[in-house]
């Protein structure tokens, strides 16, 4: 009786049909509960914040190699390195850019499932490119809002020399 109860309630139709046919027990799984955004913060910034840390060396060494473009009086890599040595491409500016690049990478995360519901009413898996798209563009705005203070401040650090 509790299993009719359950197949009633519980299967769908094809499901129902194919439990009274079979006498064996049927598994069916359960409705995938929507995610709340907030719950995916912590693992978005745990991979942000990795990846900062990680690539930060190379970006000391973009911003050597964009700040010198076409410049005399410019510092090369090798300059640099003499001066402050490896201890300086890991910590001159790092606060700021981990801040930067994380505010960055868990904001474009975030805000896209945010933003393609709010926009088109759809789940990202279900939208089109074109719905993807202004999605991925829009979600991008907090983002430049929230980093743009952040690079300047890391640029400052990163070029000064003295």
């Amino acid at each position: 009786m509790v299993l009719d109860v359950a197949r009633t309630i519980l299967l769908p139709k094809q499901l129902k049909a194919d439990a009274s046919q079979s006498q064996g027990v049927v598994a069916c799984a359960a409705p995938a509960k929507p995610v709340n955004p907030v719950m995916t913060l912590l693992p978005l910034t745990g991979a942000a914040i990795a990846t900062a840390t990680l690539m930060y060396p190379v970006d000391v060494l973009r911003a050597l190699k964009m700040s010198s473009a076409g410049s005399k009086d410019a510092i090369s890599i090798g300059e640099y390195y003499k001066k402050f040595g490896w201890r300086g491409f890991v910590s001159k500016g790092v606060v700021p850019e981990i801040a930067k690049s994380s505010l960055m990478r868990v904001s474009k995360f975030f805000f896209f499932p945010i933003m393609c519901d709010k926009l088109h009413g759809v789940k990202p898996k279900e939208a089109t490119v074109l719905q993807k798209a202004t999605a991925g563009a829009l979600a991008t705005v907090p983002e430049i809002v929230l980093i743009s203070p952040l690079e300047v401040a890391k640029l400052g650090i990163q070029l000064d020399t003295e």
